[in-house]
Parts: structure tokens; C-alpha cells; sequence
């Protein structure tokens, strides 16, 4: 039987149509479009390892017909969250692009940025900036107006940096992919309209609500209208639209999308699958936002059991499935549950993240507090010491979380006897709180009251326990999104 023949019958085996491209020099790229035409997922991927198995046996491993099927499979398997599976073909996709000189430059760069994307997911965030900084100069030296294939790439990629924090960079490359994306779609097609749901939730995080409102509100009109016609593809639209109603306060709005996009991942993926835990994830957060607590506890356990399964339980993942359940079960006041879920956050943060992220720090903060409520003010004084620098490096010295915690600290060095201490980190911490709350605030009047002359007769410890039960409280007003 020739090549062809076996594509062929490859063909037959998934029901697919017939090839329009006899040429075998040319098949491939004919093939992955066919390959789309499989909407479930899984057979698509099962298609696609038994055409690279194909491939493979006809022109070796190292030929770029090779390399293109590995590096499309690669983002397949990315889509249903086996990340280590896309990582190794990626790679393999690379190396047979780099012996092959004579390779379109945009096809390596194209596995690049997915290859970054997949260690975005897989929480090596470093390798992924490093990554990504290899492939932009690329795409801008090859990007156009008239260039659909490049803006797509370079759209992809500024979402993964927005994934990795860099949220200016990617409204930047997203609002330069975008006019092109437009230009190649119309203004009502459904891609375009994925692209602004995506653009609207860069402007969030920069805290543009107008023009986020504005984007969301022509994207989601035209998403619905595919609701209705199984099709799966809404689910990531939707999830990304459902965020951003519920950051610009329409909460209720919020789940109606949230849930839309849940049933979307569990119908096209099953019940245990990434984009299935973190649509739970947010649907946890939105449900406590509205202040019921125990739907956001029971469905930050099972966001936690999807994670455990699908990564492990030594995975980042996992950790910030665990902090936000011993979040949730400090609001419920459930103290001792929520720092042994924090306690083994913790570890696994330090050991799977570099040693300065927001989550870490979370985690510190609020495992400091479960040690207050303890009265273990050293083991807290120790936590919150750690946890400073790195609140200062991500929200510089003036910012009301920063305020808080030094606060906080000041009250835990008190406890111990450092009154001098204490009274340095409350007189730091004061002119923030007071500005952010006003002057007649509960907790602006306790750290006054605390930073009078030392009078040795008069207790110290109710000033220290009512600040931190009106901070406390206000945290539990206030968890929001990780």
C-alpha cells in the first residue's frame, strides 16, 4: 500500500472526506485542516498521533512534514490539558525545525509561542517568559497589515503574557493583531469575537472598565448566537466574558456565563479537566462575591479534586486550589481547616513557583492569620516578615494591602514586647489606611489609639484583637480572583 493509500484509509478509519492534494510533499497542512473538522477533540488528537505515526514511517523523524503535524498535535493535546504530553512534541517539533534550514521561519515561531503557552499552564512561568521573548522579535519582524497567520500568532501571544502578569505588553500586541483579525473576519464573526473577549479582559487588569465594557458588550451578542448550535467552542468566550462582567459588578451576569462555559467544558471534555477546574474555580469566586460562602467552598473542593487528579498533588495548581479553599474556611471562621489546607499550600507554592509570587505571599498572609487566631504571634510576626517583601515589590510601599499587612506585623512585634517596632511599622502604615478609609474609620482609631505614650498600666492586647478583627472582616469582604 503507498503513502497515499494509507492516508487514505487513515481517512476512512475517522469518517473524515477525501484528500484534495495527491502531491505527498504537500499533505500535511491539508491534513491538520481536515483534522479540524473532527469537533470533539480527543478524536481529532487520536487522528493526529496515528497520521504522525504515518508520517513518521514515510520521511523519518527529522523532516518538516514531520515537525508540522508534531507541533499542531502539540496544541491539541494542550486544549484538553495534557501538558507534558504537548510539551514533548513541541520540543521534538523545535528540534526538526532547527535542522532544517530551509524551514518558513513562521512555523518555528508559531511552535514557539504555543510551546510558551504550555509552560504558562504548566506554572513554569520564567521558562515561558524566556520563551516568548525569543518569538516576538520574530513575529515583528514578519508582521504586516495584511498578514492573518502572523497577527493570530502574535495575538496568542500577548495573551500568554497577559496569563504571565504582563498585562500592558499584552493589550499592546493585542490591539495591534486585532485590526487584521477584523479586517480577515467582518465585525460579527464569531472569531472576532473570541479575540474581544480576550482584549477586554487584558483592559481589565489595567483598569480600563470603559473600554472593557465597550469590548464585552460587542462580543457577547454575537457568542450567544452560537449558543444554541452545540457549539463547544463558546465555552472559553464565554468563561473569559463571564470574568469580565463580574469584575465591572454585574455578578449575576457573572455566573449566568460562568455556567454556560461549564457546561461547555464538561460536555466537550468530561468532568475532570483543567478548563472544567478553573471555570470552577471563578464560578467559586463569584458565588462568594455574592456572599454565599458554602457554594463557594463546595466548589473550590471539587476545582481541587479535578486538580489533584489531572496534575498531582505536588503541583501549583493544586496549591492555589488549596489556599482559596482555606480562604473560604477562614471566612466560615473554621480556623483549624483552613490552616492545615494552608499549611499545605505552602510548601508546594515555595518549591513549584520562584521565591516571589502574589500566591506565595497570600499564602503567608493568610496562614499568618490562622497562627494569630492561634495566638502564635511569633510564628505570625515570622510569616508576615517574609511576606513583606514581596507585597512591596508587587504594589509598591503606598497601597492599601501593603498598609494592612504592615499593620498587622506592627501589632504581632507589640504582642512580643517590641513596642518601639511597633510603633515604626503602625506610624508607616497609618496615612495609607487613613487615606484609603477615611479618617473616622473603626481601624484608623485603633492604630491611633495604639500609637499613644506607652501607658504600662493600661493593656495593650484589646487594641492589637480589635484591628485585627476589623481587618480580618475586611478581608473576608474583599477575596476576590487570585
Amino acid at each position: 500500500m503507498s503513502f497515499t493509500e494509507k492516508v487514505h484509509a487513515l481517512y476512512q478509519k475517522f469518517n473524515l472526506g477525501h484528500l484534495n492534494n495527491s502531491n505527498d510533499e504537500t499533505i500535511a497542512t491539508e491534513l491538520i485542516q481536515h483534522s479540524k473538522e473532527l469537533r470533539n477533540e480527543q478524536t481529532q488528537c487520536n487522528f493526529l498521533h496515528d497520521a504522525l505515526r504515518l508520517y513518521e514511517d514515510h520521511y523519518g523523524l527529522n523532516h518538516l512534514e514531520v515537525a508540522e503535524i508534531s507541533s499542531y498535535l502539540g496544541l491539541v493535546h494542550t486544549h484538553l490539558g495534557n501538558y507534558y504530553e504537548s510539551k514533548e512534541l513541541l520540543e521534538n517539533a523545535l528540534i526538526v525545525f532547527d535542522v532544517n534550514a530551509d524551514v518558513d521561519e513562521i512555523k518555528p515561531v508559531e511552535t514557539l509561542v504555543r510551546l510558551g503557552i504550555t509552560h504558562v499552564l504548566l506554572g513554569k512561568s520564567e521558562q515561558a517568559v524566556e520563551i516568548l521573548a525569543k518569538a516576538l522579535p520574530i513575529i515583528d519582524k514578519y508582521f504586516t497589515p495584511d498578514d492573518i497567520k502572523v497577527a493570530e500568532i502574535l495575538f496568542d501571544l500577548g495573551v500568554a503574557l497577559g496569563d504571565l502578569g504582563n498585562n500592558e505588553k499584552q493589550v499592546e500586541l493585542l490591539e495591534k493583531a486585532l485590526p487584521v483579525i477584523q479586517k480577515k473576519y467582518g465585525d460579527e464573526n464569531f472569531e472576532l469575537a473570541t479575540k474581544l473577549a480576550a482584549l477586554a479582559a487584558g483592559y481589565m487588569y489595567l483598569k480600563n472598565e470603559i473600554k472593557a465594557q465597550e469590548l464585552v458588550d460587542r462580543a457577547l451578542p454575537i457568542i450567544q448566537k452560537h449558543y444554541d448550535s452545540k457549539n463547544f467552542e463558546v465555552g472559553e468566550p464565554f468563561a473569559n466574558l463571564g470574568v469580565v462582567y463580574g469584575a465591572l459588578g454585574e455578578k449575576e451576569l457573572e455566573i449566568e456565563l460562568l455556567e454556560k462555559a461549564l457546561h461547555c467544558f464538561q460536555t466537550q471534555y468530561g468532568e475532570e479537566h483543567v478548563k472544567v477546574a478553573i471555570t470552577l474555580t471563578n464560578l467559586a469566586f463569584a458565588y462568594g462575591a455574592k456572599g454565599d460562602r458554602n457554594k463557594e467552598k463546595d466548589l473550590h473542593e471539587k476545582a481541587l479534586r479535578i486538580n489533584e487528579t489531572v496534575y498531582g498533588s505536588d503541583h501549583n495548581e493544586v496549591a492555589k486550589s488549596l489556599l482559596n479553599l482555606g480562604k473560604v474556611y477562614g471566612v466560615l471562621e473554621e480556623y483549624d481547616k483552613m490552616k492545615n489546607l494552608l499549611e499545605q499550600a505552602l510548601p508546594i507554592l515555595e518549591c513549584t513557583h520562584s521565591s516571589e509570587t502574589l500566591e506565595l505571599c497570600e499564602a503567608m498572609i493568610w496562614l499568618a492569620s490562622s497562627y494569630r487566631d492561634k495566638n502564635d504571634r511569633r510564628t505570625e510576626k515570622e510569616l508576615l516578615q517574609c511576606a513583606m517583601p514581596m507585597l512591596i515589590k508587587y504594589y509598591g510601599r503606598k497601597h492599601i494591602v501593603v498598609a494592612e499587612a504592615m499593620a498587622d506585623l506592627g501589632f504581632a512585634i507589640g504582642t512580643l514586647g517590641d513596642y518601639n517596632k511597633q510603633s515604626e511599622f503602625l506610624t508607616k502604615a497609618l496615612p495609607v489606611i487613613e487615606e484609603h478609609y477615611g479618617s473616622r474609620n473603626a481601624a484608623v482609631e485603633v492604630i491611633r489609639e495604639a500609637l499613644k505614650p506607652l501607658n504600662k498600666d493600661v493593656p495593650r492586647q484589646p487594641i492589637w484583637k480589635e484591628f485585627c478583627l476589623l481587618i480580618s472582616q475586611r478581608r473576608k469582604h474583599c477575596q476576590a480572583k487570585i
